[in-house]
């Protein structure tokens, strides 16, 4: 193989690292697709492309868009970062029980039980 064959073909695989790098990071899952990309070339891209979004803890009054995991407030109908409607929320009680702390989730499970109960 000549020098200037293996030279592009190395900086062709960098490139394929930095492209499924960048890809990956709007799902938060940079360093996923950075490393598939080095490793994998061009299939590593594509991987890259059909990731998940990365599931990340919630603050409270924060909901992470479904489609690009940005965290947003929960007031928000339009993600900022992908600009995609959010789906609505069925319930109040279940939208509570989503921002609520785990004891009370708790206490509202015991209490929806005896409910049923009586």
């Amino acid at each position: 193989m000549t020098p200037l064959l293996i030279i592009a073909v190395v900086v062709g695989w960098i490139a394929c690292g930095l492209i499924g790098g960048a890809l990956a990071s709007e799902k938060g899952r940079g360093s996923d697709g950075l490393l598939l990309g080095f490793l994998f070339g061009p299939i590593g891209i594509v991987i890259a492309l059909l990731l998940p979004p990365k599931a990340v803890a919630h603050k409270q009054g924060t909901k992470h868009c479904p489609y690009c995991a940005t965290a947003i407030d929960v007031s928000e109908m339009k993600c900022p970062n992908c600009r995609r409607s959010q789906p609505p929320r069925q319930t109040n009680a279940d939208w509570e029980k989503t921002v609520a702390a785990r004891d009370d989730v708790e206490k509202w499970a015991k209490e929806e039980k005896s409910d049923d109960a009586s």
